[in-house]
């Protein structure tokens, strides 16, 4: 989760595997941690973040909404709450 974060501060595009990595490694109790924060970046984050985050949300919970759909990650995130 560590890896996460840091990778979301520094934003990057030479940072987008470590969010890929560090949100797909993100152990059982700090999942749904990693979730909001990737979530957040779908919401708020410049067009290449928010689809690695996009594509990490895939990977992490199986959801078949496209990646590259804000609209639809974020309707997905609300019903789920």
């Amino acid at each position: 989760l560590a890896t996460l974060r840091e990778a979301l501060r520094r934003g990057g595009e030479q940072h987008f595997p470590h969010v890929f990595l560090g949100a797909l490694f993100a152990r059982d109790a700090e999942r749904e941690l990693a979730l909001e924060l990737l979530i957040d970046q779908v919401r708020f984050g410049a067009g290449g973040l928010a689809v690695v985050a996009m594509a990490a949300l895939h990977e992490l919970t199986g959801v078949e909404v496209p990646i590259g759909d804000r609209e639809a990650w974020l309707e997905w995130w609300n019903l789920r709450r």
